[in-house]
């Protein structure tokens, strides 16, 4: 990793240590998770932009972001709620190492509601490419955010 992330990363696991504020706190969650995962999805989204001479490269760069967040949401609410045998990787870790994440920022309930919020925004951001005649092709993108937010809704099904 580049050495800002390194120090992002180490702050990440300190925060509950550190003095700041729930502001503070906030804005490093979401830099934090931009930087890790938001950027590698957002960078794969940006492709059919660049088979179309950048149409749509503001949309499928602002849909990849938010569905990178989506991601995290998602993967911070599984690492509560979820199983190893469901997952195939451990859970409870973020908790065991004092993570800071969507869920203990939000608690469960808020982490559930932004992942719902931001799922809606992501299926708003790819509709405006759908609907334009000039579309690149976009390769069903919403389907990355639909089996995102499936993860959530079986979660509130399951009253998890």
């Amino acid at each position: 990793l580049p050495v800002h992330l390194q120090i992002l990363f180490i702050i990440h696991i300190n925060i509950c240590h550190l003095p700041y504020s729930a502001a503070t706190a906030e804005e490093m969650l979401y830099k934090i998770h931009y930087n890790k995962t938001g950027k590698l999805i957002t960078a794969s989204t940006l492709i059919p932009s660049c088979f179309c001479e950048d149409k749509f490269f503001i949309e499928l760069k602002e849909f990849g972001e938010k569905v990178g967040l989506l991601f995290q949401i998602t993967d911070d609410i599984l690492d509560v709620t979820s199983s190893k045998e469901t997952l195939g990787k451990s859970i409870g870790k973020d908790e065991a190492l004092n993570k800071l994440t969507f869920v203990t920022y939000y608690g469960l309930d808020g982490a559930k509601n932004l992942a719902k919020e931001t799922y809606d925004k992501c299926v708003s951001q790819i509709k405006n490419i759908e609907n334009n005649r000039n579309k690149p092709r976009v390769f069903n993108l919403n389907k990355i955010a639909d089996y995102l937010n499936k993860n959530n809704e079986d979660n509130i099904k399951n009253n998890i």
